[in-house]
C-alpha cells in the first residue's frame, strides 16, 4: 500500500514537472519492457511457490532460463527499436527503449530471491525491500526531471528501482547466481507457468 502511495504522489510531481508528450513516450517504451517482461518471467515464479519441495536444482534452473529469456528479450527490443521508433515517427525512442529494456537484465538477478521470499511468506521482507527502491528512485527521479533530464528521469527511475531493489534483495536473500539446467524440474515448472503467462498476456 505504502509502495503505491509513493508511485502515486511521484507520478503527480512528474505529471507537472514533465509534458504529455514525455509521459506518452513512457506509456509507448512500458508496453514493450512488460509484454517482455511477461516472457522472460514466464509464470516460473509462481510455479516455484507452488512447489512444495522446491530443491536448488529448480531455483537454478529458474534463474536460468529467466537469464537466457531476458537477454534475449532485450536483444529482440534492440533489433526492434528503430522499427517502433519510425513506425511513432518518433527516433528518441529508440534510445529510450534500448536504455530502459536493461531492466529486464537488472530483474533476472532478484527473480530468485523474490519468489522465494513469497514462497517462505517473508512478505514483510518483500514489502520493505520493494518500498524502499521505490521511494529512493522516486526522489531521485523528482530531482532529475526538476532539473531539466526531462523523459529520461523516468527512464533513470525505473532501473534505480528495479537496482536497488534488486540490492535489497541481495542483502536480505543473498546473492543468487547459479547456472543449471533440469529437464524434468523445467517440464514440471514450465507446465504450471505456461498458463498463468497466458493470462498474463491477456491481461
Amino acid at each position: 500500500m505504502l509502495t503505491l502511495l509513493v508511485g502515486l504522489i511521484t507520478n503527480v510531481f512528474l505529471a507537472r514537472i514533465l509534458s504529455p508528450y514525455e509521459f506518452g513516450q513512457i506509456g509507448i517504451i512500458m508496453f514493450f519492457i512488460i509484454l517482455a517482461n511477461v516472457f522472460s518471467e514466464s509464470g516460473l515464479a509462481g510455479a516455484l511457490i507452488r512447489k512444495k519441495d522446491a530443491q536448488h536444482q529448480d531455483y537454478a534452473t529458474v534463474f536460468t532460463f529467466n537469464l537466457i529469456i531476458s537477454t534475449f528479450c532485450y536483444l529482440i527490443l534492440i533489433l526492434l527499436s528503430g522499427i517502433i521508433a519510425n513506425y511513432y515517427d518518433d527516433h528518441t525512442i529508440k534510445d529510450i527503449l534500448i536504455i530502459s529494456g536493461l531492466v529486464l537484465i537488472i530483474n533476472a538477478f532478484q527473480f530468485v530471491q523474490s519468489a522465494r521470499l513469497m514462497k517462505e511468506m517473508k512478505f514483510k521482507t518483500l514489502t520493505k525491500c520493494r518500498f524502499y527502491a521505490v521511494l529512493f528512485s522516486s526522489l531521485i527521479g523528482i530531482v532529475l526531471a526538476f532539473t531539466g533530464f526531462g523523459v529520461w528521469a523516468m527512464v533513470i527511475m525505473q532501473l534505480l528501482s528495479a537496482l536497488f531493489a534488486t540490492l535489497l534483495f541481495w542483502i536480505y536473500e543473498g546473492v543468487f547466481f547459479s547456472i543449471m539446467w533440469n529437464k524434468n524440474s523445467f517440464k514440471e515448472l514450465y507446465g504450471f507457468g505456461i498458463n498463468t503467462t497466458l493470462a498474463s498476456l491477456l491481461n
